[in-house]
């Protein structure tokens, strides 16, 4: 419910769900610098392993998306 609002207030019309948010802003955290470990914590992940999978991936097949939904 919480992320149908913010979805809303970020002005996306598509429905986008809620996991792919989540891959998309972690790719974005990747390409801003973040180290995996402020990633792992910003995500959760128990196992770093879970989080360097988006360090072998480069966000910039993402260009078109609107990342302000993802700033922290």
């Amino acid at each position: 419910m919480a992320y149908r609002k913010q979805r809303g207030e970020a002005g996306l019309d598509i429905k986008v769900p809620c996991h792919m948010m989540r891959h998309a802003c972690a790719y974005y955290l990747v390409n801003e610098g973040y180290s995996t470990r402020e990633i792992q914590d910003f995500l959760g992940h128990r196992d770093i392993k879970h989080t360097e999978k988006y360090n072998k991936l480069n966000a910039r097949r993402f260009l078109n998306f609107d990342w302000g939904i993802c700033k922290i």
